[in-house]
């Protein structure tokens, strides 16, 4: 399982299942469950590791993966609520036990990655930083893994400088071996990457994920797919990221992942998707957690155009510890809505926000700073389409502008200066190259005993 190669698994389970006694059983149940787990099949994993936990001559390092397995799966069906005492009871079991100590780093990331699949981000922080420091001293890919915990954390609550620092280590794995761990990690350094704007990295290490991982550990498919979607966004593909965030969350509702079917259904929402709320909507009802409430919130205030609902949801994220979604929230809410749902008077300066840049385009200065902003403000839908979140810089954009080009229109009109400006004392402005002057110097007769009195050697 560890070597990424699940279709193996089940028939080395079934032959030694063969080859002992029942009594004996439970270790192989356990490794059944954490299949399960793995393979993203929550349903039969916690039928499996509960029927392991419950078995006789079960040994520590069976129990804990019973435990690990059961973590993953509840947090997979949205019972978040259920993964506190088991939690618990797999803590408690490694700091009594020196073998399997060094493995509660792996049990913390399971913990903390259902914590912020529910909505318990600030939780899932602090399980992660009490985490970090107990295995500070512990050498190895110990280490590594903390580094993880702490970068998801950064990563969940929008502190996307620090999530990078953590998670940008060199990339290295096996040309064909990449455990779950290591699909994690590179999951979230893209993500930190795109939300970060370096597009062309993210794509490029996510070609690196898609060279070394095959099918195995398809219980991280939704967040592989949410990955994706975030690639394209930050490329300005809206269209195409919906459609991956859509497909995360078609893969989670196939195997019963509502937890992760909500984080992709809202994942599609803040990128103006309105066609999740119906489902949002049903699964706030059976998920745990606040994540599913405050989604649910998000659409339905997103296709109703409700600044005020959008701004609760805005609320409902801040509380919760996950910023970006916050920010995400309220400028929907901040967006202009159309005419028909809410009527406003519409001042003279923006009827046509976009004829006022390509009908006085060509008198801009054809510079970066004339001319740029004018373009991008003209080509307004397409912006839109690109970066939803940002329609008023453009409708900035079109005001400046248009003020700049028509000065008559501005508010507070420049100081001109002075038409009749008095010349200052002196001899009179001259020009000795001027045919006008030359020639009222020669009338005066004088021109064969003198130089002109504009001349550049005159006294």
């Amino acid at each position: 399982m560890m070597l990424n190669r699940s279709e193996e698994v089940e028939p080395v389970l079934l032959e030694a299942s063969a080859a002992t006694r029942p009594n004996l059983h439970g270790p192989l149940i356990a490794c059944r469950a954490q299949m399960h787990a793995y393979e993203g099949n929550p349903l039969d994993a916690v039928d499996a590791a509960r029927h392991a936990l419950q078995s006789p001559n079960l040994t520590n390092v069976s129990e804990q993966r019973a435990l690990q397995s059961l973590v993953i799966a509840l947090g997979d069906l949205g019972k978040a609520d259920q993964i506190a005492p088991i939690a618990a009871r797999g803590y408690d079991l490694a700091a009594h036990s020196a073998l399997l100590s060094p493995y509660r780093v792996v049990l913390c990331d399971f913990h903390t990655r259902s914590l912020r699949l529910a909505g318990h981000v600030s939780e899932a922080e602090a399980v992660a930083t009490q985490m970090f420091h107990e295995v500070s001293d512990v050498p190895g890919w110990v280490q590594v893994t903390s580094d993880l915990l702490m970068g998801q954390a950064a990563l969940a609550s929008g502190r996307l400088n620090e999530a990078r620092k953590r998670l940008e280590h060199p990339l290295s794995p096996a040309p064909k071996v990449l455990a779950w761990a290591g699909v994690a990690w590179i999951c979230a350094l893209v993500q930190a990457r795109a939300l970060s704007g370096d597009s062309a990295a993210a794509a490029r290490i996510l070609r690196h994920l898609d060279s070394v991982c095959n099918t195995g550990f398809a219980y991280l498919t939704p967040e592989y797919h949410t990955t994706r979607a975030w690639v394209a966004a930050s490329g300005g593909a809206l269209t195409q990221a919906i459609e991956h965030a859509h497909q995360g969350a078609e893969h989670a509702r196939a195997h019963h992942q509502y937890a992760q079917e909500v984080m992709s259904l809202h994942t599609a929402t803040r990128f103006g998707d309105t066609t999740t709320v119906h489902r949002l909507h049903e699964l706030a009802g059976q998920v745990d957690g606040p994540r599913a409430p405050a989604a649910a919130r998000h659409a339905t205030a997103l296709a109703a155009a409700d600044a005020d609902g959008l701004l609760d949801a805005s609320h409902r994220f801040e509380d919760m510890g996950d910023l970006l979604a916050s920010m995400d929230a309220a400028a929907h809410a901040a967006t202009p809505t159309p005419p028909t749902s809410r009527p406003q008077r519409i001042r003279p300066h923006r009827r046509r926000p976009r004829a006022a840049p390509r009908r006085y385009l060509r008198r801009c200065p054809n510079t970066r700073t004339g001319r740029g902003a004018p373009t991008l403000a003209a080509d307004r839908p397409a912006t839109r389409n690109h970066h939803p979140r940002r329609p008023r810089t453009v409708e900035q954009t079109n005001r400046r502008e248009t003020d700049r080009v028509r000065p008559h229109r501005r508010r507070t009109p420049l100081p001109r200066l002075p038409q009749n400006r008095p010349r200052r004392p002196g001899r009179p402005r001259c020009n000795p190259h001027r045919r006008s002057n030359l020639c009222a110097w020669a009338s005066t007769g004088v021109a064969h005993h003198s130089t002109p009195p504009c001349a550049p050697n005159a006294p």
